[in-house]
């Protein structure tokens, strides 16, 4: 088995991140990974089935799987609470968890949607994928390997040793 190519660790002004500890040639498979809360592709708005498909999603999840999710980044915390685009959001998840309330506290079921809207790739969450920083000038990229139902990560160039791995932004 190949060794990791990355190191998770806090880069300044952003959490955390990975950063390369080897050298990377153009076209390495960087990552190879499963989705962790896996969502129907189809399902883009904010409404009941996107939720439940969250939830349905992260109620598969094993205790250390959900552990790491709830460690992953969260925008929401960071943004101010004028934001009226992000407090209709906001206004819109609380509305489905007073309808369709969870077997666990409504801060976790509100961060569990949060942490989904901040990390989500087209399909699901990725533990480690998600800790990539991104950027529009990225050395790496991501596509769905549909031989094996994993979201793959590629270097799009030569990657030096200690640079932030950087995908494209999500979305």
């Amino acid at each position: 088995m190949e060794s990791k190519l990355y190191l998770v660790t806090d880069i300044e002004e952003k959490e955390l991140g990975c950063v390369a500890i080897k050298e990377i040639k153009r076209g390495t498979l960087i990552l190879r990974e499963k989705p962790c809360l896996l969502q129907n592709s189809d399902l883009d708005d904010l409404n009941k089935d996107y939720f439940d498909d969250i939830f349905c999603a992260y109620e598969k999840m094993d205790s250390n799987q959900k552990y790491k999710f709830l460690e992953l980044a969260n925008a929401y915390e960071y943004i101010e609470k004028t934001n009226k685009y992000h407090n209709d959001k906001r206004r819109v998840y609380l509305n489905y968890l007073k309808e369709h309330p969870k077997p666990y506290p409504e801060g976790v079921a509100l961060k569990v949607i949060q942490i989904t809207e901040t990390n989500r790739f087209h399909n699901g969450v990725y533990l480690e994928m998600s800790r990539f920083n991104h950027s529009c000038v990225s050395n790496a990229e991501y596509f769905w390997n549909e031989d094996r139902n994993t979201r793959d990560v590629r270097a799009i160039k030569y990657v030096h040793i200690c640079s932030n791995l950087c995908l494209f932004a999500k979305k």
